[in-house]
C-alpha cells in the first residue's frame, strides 16, 4: 500500500508502508529468549538435590540393597558371589558414596579370597595337564595350566578325574586369605586311584 503524500514543490510523492518484518523478527527473538529461559531453569531443577531425590530413589534403593546382599554373602563365607554383586554396585547409577563403599568393600575381599593351584604327576613325575577337576561336585577346572584359581573359604571336596575316570579325592579346609595353595594328585602308574596330598608349605601371603 503507497501513502500518496506532496514534496515542498507541491508534486505528488510516494512513501512506502513500514514493513512488519522488524515486529516480526522481534516476536521470534521474544520466543526464543523464553524458550533458553525456561530451558535453563528445567536444567538448574535437575541439578539440584531435591529433584536427584525424586528422580533416583529407586535406583539408590536398589544400589544399597546390592551393598547389602554383599555382605551377607561374605558372612557366609562366599566370597566370590559378595565380589560380584560389590561390582555392580560400583557403578553408576549408584551415588559416589555407595560406589566407593563397594570398591573398597572389594579390594579387601579380593585379598581375602584363598586360591589354589592345582598340580597332577604321572608314575614317571612329569606334569599332566589333561585332567578335569570338580569341587563340592561342580565343575573348577576343565585342565590343569598351572595357574591360581579362586575359591570360597571352607571345607571342600576335591575330585580329579582323567580318561573320565575319578583317579583321586580328597576333603581339605582352605583358609580366607590364603593365596597361590598348592593341591598335588597322582594319577598312578595305570590310572589307578591316587593320593591327593596338600602343600602346606605355600601359607597365606
Amino acid at each position: 500500500m503507497i501513502d500518496k503524500r506532496r514534496n515542498q514543490d507541491g508534486n505528488p510523492q510516494r512513501v512506502p508502508k513500514p514493513s512488519a518484518l522488524p515486529r516480526r523478527l522481534s516476536r521470534v527473538r521474544a520466543t526464543w529468549l523464553h524458550c533458553a529461559l525456561a530451558g535453563a531453569a528445567m536444567l538448574a531443577l535437575a541439578a539440584s538435590p531435591a529433584f536427584a531425590q525424586i528422580a533416583r530413589p529407586r535406583d539408590e534403593e536398589a544400589c544399597l540393597n546390592v551393598l547389602k546382599d554383599a555382605k551377607a554373602k561374605e558372612q557366609e563365607g562366599q566370597l566370590q558371589g559378595a565380589r560380584a554383586l560389590l561390582r555392580q554396585c560400583a557403578q553408576t547409577p549408584c551415588s559416589a558414596f555407595v560406589r566407593q563403599q563397594c570398591a573398597n568393600k572389594n579390594t579387601k575381599l579380593e585379598m581375602d579370597t584363598p586360591s589354589v593351584v592345582l598340580l597332577v604327576t604321572d608314575a614317571a613325575g612329569s606334569s599332566r595337564t589333561d585332567v578335569q577337576v570338580k569341587v563340592d561336585g561342580e565343575p573348577f577346572a576343565s585342565a590343569l595350566d598351572g595357574r591360581a584359581l579362586p575359591l570360597d573359604p571352607g571345607m571342600h571336596d576335591f575330585s580329579f578325574i582323567a580318561d573320565g575316570h575319578v583317579f583321586a579325592t580328597q576333603r581339605i579346609l582352605i583358609v580366607q586369605g590364603q593365596r597361590n595353595r598348592f593341591i598335588t594328585a597322582n594319577i598312578g602308574r595305570s590310572g589307578s586311584r591316587g593320593a591327593v596330598a596338600a602343600d602346606e608349605s605355600a601359607g597365606p601371603t
